[in-house]
């Protein structure tokens, strides 16, 4: 874990930010192609990326305001459906703007957008958030040091540290980063089999793909890290998943969003077949 990758002149360079950003350049060329390829200019771009980057920062940073003690002075942290429901408003202004079809602009985005998550997914990985339940399988997780944000907020919640790390948690981090990445060659082999023809179809593909990967990584995501709805722990199942007995597998809130997304992916790739 190295949540500060160095220390620049300026400050920190954190990782978490750096890997974001690394995430939206590896993503550009593609994006850059399939705007072309539908008539977008460059600057139309350049102004998506901006807008987008401003509304997810924005969106996945209010929430944590609203909800922590801190308000306004908490730092860490980051809601990924606020950073969706804000870039989303970025995508519904740039289509407004440059007066195209909001169809258009969301496909752009969310054709390559697996891309940025799964960087971003490392990121929190590095910064030791977004961690997962302790692991009750030997050598079969990894244990956060003093420092990183796993290990603070485990002493916050009255939760013991061995010494001076974590005990062995699962690194959901990277179970959903290599998950994105499949998802990401989902979705971009859909939109290059279909063509660039006006269509929610690789949207759609994004929604079936990424809700039902959250969906299932959120099992192994730290209990503190989560809102249930409707909780409910099962020890066969979590003996399977190697976790403790007691552990809340189901129903949290980002498993509802993420049931709901696998819903709007599934039905809107039904209709897109119909129509064509």
């Amino acid at each position: 874990m190295r949540p500060v990758l160095f220390e620049a002149p300026w400050g920190p360079i954190n990782a978490y930010g750096t890997l974001i950003l690394l995430g939206m350049l590896a993503a550009f060329p593609g994006v850059w192609w399939d705007a072309r390829q539908r008539g977008l200019p460059l600057v139309a771009v350049l102004d998506l990326y901006l807008a987008v980057f401003i509304g997810a920062f924005a969106g996945g940073k209010i929430p944590v305001w609203l909800s922590s003690d801190g308000g306004l002075g908490a730092t860490h942290g980051f809601v990924f459906y606020g950073s969706a429901a804000g870039a989303g408003l970025a995508l519904w202004w740039v289509a407004r703007r440059y007066r195209v079809s909001p169809g258009i602009v969301v496909t752009v985005a969310l054709t390559w957008i697996a891309i940025c998550q799964a960087f971003g997914r490392l990121g929190c990985h590095l910064a030791g958030c977004c961690y997962g339940a302790p692991s009750t399988r030997p050598g079969f997780g990894l244990a956060y040091p003093a420092g990183s944000i796993a290990y603070a907020e485990r002493i916050a919640t009255g939760l013991a540290n061995p010494g001076n790390v974590t005990p062995p948690l699962h690194p959901v981090q990277l179970y959903e980063a290599a998950g994105l990445v499949l998802v990401a060659g989902f979705v971009i082999a859909s939109r290059r089999r279909r063509g660039p023809r006006p269509s929610f179809q690789p949207a759609f593909a994004w929604a079936l793909g990424y809700g039902g990967l959250r969906s299932i990584t959120e099992l192994w995501r730290a209990p503190s890290d989560r809102t249930f709805v409707w909780p409910a722990a099962h020890a066969d199942v979590a003996s399977l998943l190697a976790l403790p007995p007691d552990h809340q597998l189901w129903l949290s809130g980002s498993q509802i969003v993420s049931i709901g997304l696998v819903t709007v992916g599934i039905i809107g790739l039904w209709y897109d077949k119909r129509r064509h």
